[in-house]
């Protein structure tokens, strides 16, 4: 958990230099754990990485990227690498 908390930590810098950032490292299913803190800390907006890979792969409805998108509370940026 310490070494996940500190690649939140690193990714964030540059979006410090422009608005309050926060991270959390919590257990349990993805899309439910997100959609809880969200919730609970009354977020703005959630930002959150999805890999993409494959066209078949977004068929499906039961990736964590959609069912955040489909039930969260506030807007929801989802980034793919490239």
């Amino acid at each position: 958990m310490d070494e996940a908390r500190e690649q939140l930590i690193e990714a964030a810098l540059p979006a410090r230099e422009f608005c309050e950032v926060s991270e959390r490292v919590e257990t349990g299913k993805a899309w439910q754990e997100i959609l809880r803190v969200a919730e609970e800390t009354q977020a703005d907006l959630i930002v959150m990485g999805s890999h993409g890979e494959a066209a078949l792969g977004r068929l499906f409805l039961g990736s964590t990227a959609n069912q955040v998108v489909r039930q969260a509370p506030c807007p929801v940026l989802v980034v793919r690498r490239k």
